[in-house]
Protein backbone atom coordinates (compact mmCIF):
# COMPACT_ATOMS: atom_id res chain seq x y z
CA UNK A 1 0.00 0.00 0.00
CA UNK A 2 1.31 3.44 -0.93
CA UNK A 3 2.28 5.81 1.88
CA UNK A 4 -0.30 8.43 2.81
CA UNK A 5 1.09 11.85 3.62
CA UNK A 6 -0.38 14.41 6.00
CA UNK A 7 2.16 17.16 5.15
CA UNK A 8 2.14 18.87 1.74
CA UNK A 9 4.90 21.37 0.85
CA UNK A 10 3.79 22.20 -2.70
CA UNK A 11 0.32 23.68 -3.37
CA UNK A 12 -1.07 26.39 -5.65
CA UNK A 13 -3.98 28.84 -5.41
CA UNK A 14 -5.52 31.53 -7.59
CA UNK A 15 -2.62 33.75 -6.57
CA UNK A 16 -0.88 32.07 -9.51
CA UNK A 17 -2.24 29.28 -11.71
CA UNK A 18 -4.38 27.36 -9.24
CA UNK A 19 -8.15 27.48 -9.61
CA UNK A 20 -9.11 27.84 -5.94
CA UNK A 21 -8.59 30.62 -3.42
CA UNK A 22 -6.29 30.05 -0.42
CA UNK A 23 -9.30 29.49 1.85
CA UNK A 24 -10.72 26.94 -0.59
CA UNK A 25 -7.38 25.11 -0.68
CA UNK A 26 -7.38 24.98 3.13
CA UNK A 27 -10.91 23.52 3.00
CA UNK A 28 -9.79 20.92 0.47
CA UNK A 29 -6.79 20.02 2.63
CA UNK A 30 -9.07 19.52 5.64
CA UNK A 31 -11.48 17.40 3.61
CA UNK A 32 -8.79 14.91 2.55
CA UNK A 33 -7.04 14.73 5.92
CA UNK A 34 -3.96 16.89 5.40
CA UNK A 35 -2.64 18.26 8.69
CA UNK A 36 0.09 20.68 7.59
CA UNK A 37 0.43 22.60 4.31
CA UNK A 38 2.58 25.23 2.64
CA UNK A 39 1.27 27.35 -0.24
CA UNK A 40 3.88 27.74 -2.99
CA UNK A 41 2.38 29.90 -5.71
CA UNK A 42 4.37 30.64 -8.83
CA UNK A 43 6.46 33.81 -8.41
CA UNK A 44 3.88 35.12 -5.96
CA UNK A 45 3.41 35.35 -2.19
CA UNK A 46 0.28 35.56 -0.07
CA UNK A 47 0.46 39.08 1.45
CA UNK A 48 -0.15 37.86 5.01
CA UNK A 49 -0.86 34.45 6.47
CA UNK A 50 -2.16 35.66 9.85
CA UNK A 51 -5.90 35.40 9.18
CA UNK A 52 -5.51 32.38 6.90
CA UNK A 53 -3.60 30.55 9.64
CA UNK A 54 -6.30 31.41 12.17
CA UNK A 55 -8.99 30.11 9.83
CA UNK A 56 -7.03 26.95 9.01
CA UNK A 57 -6.81 26.08 12.72
CA UNK A 58 -10.61 25.95 12.88
CA UNK A 59 -10.47 23.30 10.15
CA UNK A 60 -7.78 21.23 11.85
CA UNK A 61 -5.11 22.28 9.35
CA UNK A 62 -1.84 24.10 10.07
CA UNK A 63 -0.63 26.56 7.45
CA UNK A 64 3.01 26.09 8.34
CA UNK A 65 4.83 28.95 10.15
CA UNK A 66 6.95 29.85 7.14
CA UNK A 67 6.23 30.91 3.57
CA UNK A 68 6.84 29.25 0.22
CA UNK A 69 7.16 30.31 -3.40
CA UNK A 70 7.79 28.43 -6.64
CA UNK A 71 10.10 30.60 -8.74
CA UNK A 72 10.56 30.27 -12.50
CA UNK A 73 14.29 30.26 -13.15
CA UNK A 74 16.85 29.87 -15.91
CA UNK A 75 20.21 28.17 -15.53
CA UNK A 76 22.97 29.80 -17.59
CA UNK A 77 26.21 28.24 -18.70
CA UNK A 78 28.80 30.67 -20.06
CA UNK A 79 26.06 33.32 -20.37
CA UNK A 80 23.89 31.02 -22.51
CA UNK A 81 20.45 29.95 -21.19
CA UNK A 82 20.71 26.17 -20.89
CA UNK A 83 17.83 24.95 -18.71
CA UNK A 84 14.50 26.39 -17.57
CA UNK A 85 12.92 24.96 -14.43
CA UNK A 86 11.13 25.75 -11.18
CA UNK A 87 12.73 26.32 -7.81
CA UNK A 88 10.85 26.06 -4.54
CA UNK A 89 11.93 28.63 -1.95
CA UNK A 90 10.97 28.37 1.73
CA UNK A 91 11.67 30.68 4.60
CA UNK A 92 10.74 33.20 7.26
CA UNK A 93 7.57 35.16 6.43
CA UNK A 94 9.36 38.49 6.53
CA UNK A 95 12.62 37.47 4.86
CA UNK A 96 10.97 35.92 1.80
CA UNK A 97 9.00 39.15 1.29
CA UNK A 98 12.19 41.17 1.11
CA UNK A 99 11.91 43.62 -1.81
CA UNK A 100 14.95 42.07 -3.50
CA UNK A 101 13.42 38.60 -3.57
CA UNK A 102 9.97 39.81 -4.64
CA UNK A 103 11.53 41.86 -7.42
CA UNK A 104 13.67 38.93 -8.59
CA UNK A 105 10.68 36.62 -9.12
CA UNK A 106 7.78 38.93 -10.01
CA UNK A 107 8.96 40.01 -13.48
CA UNK A 108 7.49 36.74 -14.74
CA UNK A 109 4.01 38.30 -14.52
CA UNK A 110 4.65 41.49 -16.50
CA UNK A 111 3.05 40.30 -19.73
CA UNK A 112 0.21 38.32 -18.16
CA UNK A 113 -0.89 41.30 -16.01
CA UNK A 114 -1.09 43.38 -19.19
CA UNK A 115 -3.13 40.63 -20.88
CA UNK A 116 -5.51 40.28 -17.89
CA UNK A 117 -6.14 44.04 -17.81
CA UNK A 118 -6.98 44.10 -21.53
CA UNK A 119 -9.28 41.07 -21.15
CA UNK A 120 -11.15 42.78 -18.31
CA UNK A 121 -11.63 45.94 -20.40
CA UNK A 122 -12.93 43.92 -23.38
CA UNK A 123 -15.37 41.97 -21.20
CA UNK A 124 -16.76 45.14 -19.65
CA UNK A 125 -17.27 46.66 -23.11
CA UNK A 126 -19.16 43.55 -24.20
CA UNK A 127 -21.53 43.90 -21.23
CA UNK A 128 -20.27 41.14 -18.93
CA UNK A 129 -21.28 41.82 -15.31
CA UNK A 130 -17.92 41.38 -13.61
CA UNK A 131 -16.41 43.78 -11.09
CA UNK A 132 -12.73 44.38 -10.42
CA UNK A 133 -13.21 43.23 -6.83
CA UNK A 134 -14.61 39.89 -7.98
CA UNK A 135 -11.46 39.31 -10.02
CA UNK A 136 -8.77 40.62 -7.72
CA UNK A 137 -10.03 40.35 -4.14
CA UNK A 138 -10.19 36.84 -2.71
CA UNK A 139 -11.57 35.37 0.51
CA UNK A 140 -12.80 38.80 1.58
CA UNK A 141 -14.98 37.46 4.37
CA UNK A 142 -12.27 35.29 5.98
CA UNK A 143 -8.71 36.18 4.98
CA UNK A 144 -8.93 38.93 2.36
CA UNK A 145 -6.30 39.34 -0.32
CA UNK A 146 -6.16 42.13 -2.86
CA UNK A 147 -4.23 40.83 -5.82
CA UNK A 148 -3.83 43.57 -8.40
CA UNK A 149 -0.18 43.26 -9.33
CA UNK A 150 0.00 39.67 -10.59
CA UNK A 151 -2.19 37.47 -12.75
CA UNK A 152 -1.77 34.31 -14.76
CA UNK A 153 -2.91 34.39 -18.38
CA UNK A 154 -6.03 32.39 -17.52
CA UNK A 155 -6.81 34.51 -14.47
CA UNK A 156 -9.89 36.25 -15.90
CA UNK A 157 -11.19 33.03 -17.42
CA UNK A 158 -10.89 31.21 -14.07
CA UNK A 159 -12.91 33.94 -12.37
CA UNK A 160 -15.62 33.81 -15.02
CA UNK A 161 -15.89 30.05 -14.54
CA UNK A 162 -16.18 30.58 -10.78
CA UNK A 163 -18.72 33.40 -11.03
CA UNK A 164 -21.07 31.66 -13.47
CA UNK A 165 -20.52 28.07 -12.34
CA UNK A 166 -19.34 26.86 -15.74
CA UNK A 167 -16.31 24.97 -17.05
CA UNK A 168 -13.26 26.60 -18.57
CA UNK A 169 -14.28 25.13 -21.93
CA UNK A 170 -17.64 26.87 -21.66
CA UNK A 171 -15.91 30.12 -20.69
CA UNK A 172 -13.86 30.06 -23.88
CA UNK A 173 -16.92 29.18 -25.97
CA UNK A 174 -18.88 32.14 -24.59
CA UNK A 175 -16.18 34.75 -24.13
CA UNK A 176 -13.37 33.60 -26.39
CA UNK A 177 -13.31 36.76 -28.49
CA UNK A 178 -12.88 39.05 -25.48
CA UNK A 179 -10.34 36.73 -23.84
CA UNK A 180 -8.21 36.04 -26.91
CA UNK A 181 -4.74 37.52 -27.01
CA UNK A 182 -1.59 37.02 -29.10
CA UNK A 183 0.46 33.98 -28.14
CA UNK A 184 4.22 34.20 -27.82
CA UNK A 185 6.32 34.35 -30.95
CA UNK A 186 10.04 33.51 -30.98
CA UNK A 187 11.12 37.04 -30.01
CA UNK A 188 8.57 37.24 -27.19
CA UNK A 189 9.69 33.87 -25.89
CA UNK A 190 13.19 35.27 -25.46
CA UNK A 191 11.80 38.33 -23.68
CA UNK A 192 9.67 36.10 -21.45
CA UNK A 193 12.72 33.96 -20.64
CA UNK A 194 14.61 37.10 -19.69
CA UNK A 195 11.96 37.76 -17.02
CA UNK A 196 12.82 34.47 -15.32
CA UNK A 197 15.23 34.77 -12.42
CA UNK A 198 18.82 33.59 -12.89
CA UNK A 199 18.97 30.33 -10.90
CA UNK A 200 22.43 30.91 -9.46
CA UNK A 201 21.76 34.54 -8.56
CA UNK A 202 18.47 33.61 -6.89
CA UNK A 203 20.20 30.93 -4.82
CA UNK A 204 22.82 33.47 -3.72
CA UNK A 205 20.12 35.96 -2.74
CA UNK A 206 18.17 33.26 -0.91
CA UNK A 207 21.28 32.36 1.09
CA UNK A 208 21.83 36.02 1.94
CA UNK A 209 18.24 36.22 3.22
CA UNK A 210 18.36 32.89 5.06
CA UNK A 211 15.96 31.10 2.71
CA UNK A 212 16.01 27.44 1.64
CA UNK A 213 16.11 26.59 -2.10
CA UNK A 214 14.91 23.31 -3.59
CA UNK A 215 14.80 22.19 -7.24
CA UNK A 216 11.14 21.38 -7.92
CA UNK A 217 10.10 18.18 -9.76
CA UNK A 218 13.54 17.63 -11.41
CA UNK A 219 12.11 15.48 -14.18
CA UNK A 220 10.48 18.68 -15.44
CA UNK A 221 13.72 20.52 -16.17
CA UNK A 222 13.58 21.63 -19.80
CA UNK A 223 16.22 22.76 -22.25
CA UNK A 224 15.93 26.50 -22.87
CA UNK A 225 16.25 25.92 -26.62
CA UNK A 226 15.11 22.98 -28.72
CA UNK A 227 18.61 22.55 -30.13
CA UNK A 228 19.82 21.70 -26.61
CA UNK A 229 17.05 19.17 -25.85
CA UNK A 230 19.59 16.32 -26.01
CA UNK A 231 21.26 17.78 -22.89
CA UNK A 232 18.10 17.45 -20.76
CA UNK A 233 18.84 13.87 -19.73
CA UNK A 234 18.73 12.64 -16.17
CA UNK A 235 22.52 12.84 -16.05
CA UNK A 236 22.53 16.32 -17.60
CA UNK A 237 20.06 17.56 -15.03
CA UNK A 238 22.11 15.92 -12.29
CA UNK A 239 25.22 17.75 -13.49
CA UNK A 240 23.35 21.06 -13.33
CA UNK A 241 22.15 20.29 -9.80
CA UNK A 242 25.73 19.59 -8.75
CA UNK A 243 26.78 23.01 -10.03
CA UNK A 244 23.82 24.66 -8.31
CA UNK A 245 24.76 22.88 -5.08
CA UNK A 246 28.19 24.49 -5.32
CA UNK A 247 26.36 27.84 -5.51
CA UNK A 248 24.38 26.98 -2.37
CA UNK A 249 21.33 24.96 -3.47
CA UNK A 250 19.79 23.16 -0.49
CA UNK A 251 17.58 20.36 -1.79
CA UNK A 252 15.62 18.42 -4.39
CA UNK A 253 11.89 17.67 -4.50
CA UNK A 254 11.77 13.90 -5.03
CA UNK A 255 8.26 12.95 -3.85
CA UNK A 256 6.15 14.32 -6.72
CA UNK A 257 3.81 12.95 -9.35
CA UNK A 258 6.28 13.83 -12.13
CA UNK A 259 9.24 12.14 -10.44
CA UNK A 260 8.82 8.49 -11.35
CA UNK A 261 10.50 5.53 -9.67
CA UNK A 262 13.90 5.53 -11.43
CA UNK A 263 14.11 9.32 -11.29
CA UNK A 264 13.19 9.28 -7.61
CA UNK A 265 16.00 6.84 -6.86
CA UNK A 266 18.51 8.84 -8.95
CA UNK A 267 17.71 12.24 -7.43
CA UNK A 268 17.36 10.90 -3.88
CA UNK A 269 20.80 9.30 -4.13
CA UNK A 270 22.19 12.53 -5.60
CA UNK A 271 20.76 14.54 -2.70
CA UNK A 272 22.23 12.10 -0.18
CA UNK A 273 25.64 12.23 -1.87
CA UNK A 274 25.66 16.04 -1.78
CA UNK A 275 24.22 16.29 1.73
CA UNK A 276 21.06 18.02 0.59
CA UNK A 277 17.53 17.68 1.93
CA UNK A 278 14.67 16.08 -0.03
CA UNK A 279 11.09 17.36 -0.06
CA UNK A 280 7.73 16.48 -1.58
CA UNK A 281 4.24 17.69 -2.31
CA UNK A 282 1.16 17.21 -4.44
CA UNK A 283 1.68 20.31 -6.65
CA UNK A 284 -2.06 20.80 -6.20
CA UNK A 285 -3.77 23.22 -8.62
CA UNK A 286 -7.35 21.92 -8.70
CA UNK A 287 -9.14 18.60 -8.69
CA UNK A 288 -9.48 18.59 -12.47
CA UNK A 289 -5.89 19.65 -13.19
CA UNK A 290 -3.47 16.69 -13.32
CA UNK A 291 -5.59 15.00 -10.65
CA UNK A 292 -5.33 16.31 -7.13
CA UNK A 293 -2.81 13.76 -5.77
CA UNK A 294 -3.50 15.15 -2.30
CA UNK A 295 -1.99 12.87 0.40
CA UNK A 296 -0.23 10.79 -2.32
CA UNK A 297 2.86 13.01 -2.33
CA UNK A 298 4.39 14.96 0.53
CA UNK A 299 6.88 14.64 3.36
CA UNK A 300 7.05 12.88 6.69
CA UNK A 301 7.38 14.67 10.03
CA UNK A 302 11.08 13.82 9.89
CA UNK A 303 11.38 15.40 6.44
CA UNK A 304 9.61 18.54 7.63
CA UNK A 305 11.89 18.74 10.67
CA UNK A 306 14.97 18.60 8.44
CA UNK A 307 13.59 21.47 6.35
CA UNK A 308 12.73 23.52 9.44
CA UNK A 309 16.10 22.84 11.10
CA UNK A 310 17.87 23.98 7.93
CA UNK A 311 15.68 27.08 7.75
CA UNK A 312 16.53 27.95 11.36
CA UNK A 313 20.24 27.44 10.71
CA UNK A 314 20.22 29.61 7.60
CA UNK A 315 18.13 32.32 9.25
CA UNK A 316 20.54 32.43 12.19
CA UNK A 317 23.50 32.76 9.82
CA UNK A 318 21.76 35.47 7.76
CA UNK A 319 20.68 37.54 10.77
CA UNK A 320 23.62 36.83 13.06
CA UNK A 321 21.19 35.69 15.78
Amino acid sequence: MNERYEIDLHMHTMLSDGKETPVEVVNKAAAVGLKKICLTDHNSLHPSYDKLREYAKTKGVEVLPFSGCEASVVYYEEDKPLFMFHMLVYGDDEAIRDERFVSAVSGYFDRSVFVATKQYECLKKSGVDLSWDEIFIYDKDIAPIEKMDKASEDHIAKNLAKKFGITMEEVWERYGEALSHPRYGAAENLLHMAKHADAVELIKLANELGLVTVVAHPRWIDAAFECDAHLATREGKGAMIRRLHEAGLDGIEVCHQLVHDEDKVFFTELAEELGMITTGGSDYHAEEDYGSHLTEFGVSEEGLKKLCDLMDKKKAKATGK
